[in-house]
């Protein structure tokens, strides 16, 4: 169906924990958010991840997919393995 919009349809690299475009982008951008900070309660930590994800640039979002073929590229240079963070 995709090819009637002139998409290119790409084959799903192996799989590589390093690929992920939300592990990538998001939960480590995350993961540094929180980084040092106790909640109380569930309600407070939900709290903090809405007060994160309304700080995120439209952009943010966007560089996390537009990034995923040259992720993609690396997947299958390394066949797979792990590789290094430019």
């Amino acid at each position: 169906m995709v090819q009637h919009l002139g998409w290119e349809v790409l084959d799903h690299p192996p799989y590589s924990p390093d690929l992920a475009p939300s592990d990538y982008k998001a939960f480590l951008s995350l993961q540094n958010w929180l980084k040092g900070k106790e909640f109380a309660t569930e309600a407070e930590l939900r709290q903090s991840i809405q007060d994160w994800i309304d700080s995120r640039p439209a952009g943010f979002w966007v560089m996390g997919f537009t990034d995923l073929p040259e992720r993609w590229r690396k997947v299958i240079e390394y066949e797979g393995d792990y590789f290094p963070e430019d």
